[in-house]
């Protein structure tokens, strides 16, 4: 749907950059993972991202909190800020009826004090394992259309913000 809208879209899977849990100890012993460093470096080359998070006992998963505190720290190679003034859309799914939306204001305020833009528009995907056509799209009419309004939305504050 991004790449309809002229959208260059990266997809991340978090699950293909592993990487140790935050530790300062192990951050002053060995610096920042690679991995760490290759997600920064992605965050860093674009102007906004589109975080679609699963809701985990009505707030983040781990994986999602670890991976935003390491890209946050000084990589020793001056890679360039990975969040403040760049722009961010979230959205949530979980399997039950309320499609997450209990993580998307923990969210909203982790960025937010980051220095990230979080556009208002956001989108909750319900009953996830159904939520889906054979083409990977959307299925539910209401939720393609907050999909397709959340992603105008941030393309245009997105726009707006780089001049």
């Amino acid at each position: 749907m991004a790449e309809e809208k002229g959208i260059d879209a990266t997809f991340v899977d978090l699950r293909d950059y592993p990487m140790p849990l935050y530790d300062g100890d192990l951050e002053d012993a060995q610096g920042m993972p690679e991995n760490a460093k290759k997600l920064k470096k992605l965050f860093v080359e674009h102007d906004g991202f589109f975080i679609v998070s699963p809701e985990y006992n009505s707030s983040y998963p781990p994986l999602l909190k670890n991976v935003v505190d390491w890209i946050s720290r000084s990589d020793g190679e001056d890679l360039g800020e990975p969040y403040k003034g760049k722009t961010l859309a979230i959205a949530a799914s979980s399997p039950g009826g309320l499609g997450g939306m209990r993580v998307l204001v923990p969210l909203r305020m982790l960025f937010g004090n980051l220095g990230v833009h979080v556009v208002p528009s956001q989108v909750s995907v319900n009953f996830v394992t159904k939520a889906f056509d054979e083409n990977g799209m959307l299925a539910i009419d209401n939720q393609r259309n907050l999909m397709d309004a959340t992603l105008d939305e941030l393309k245009s504050t997105t726009d707006a913000l780089k001049g």
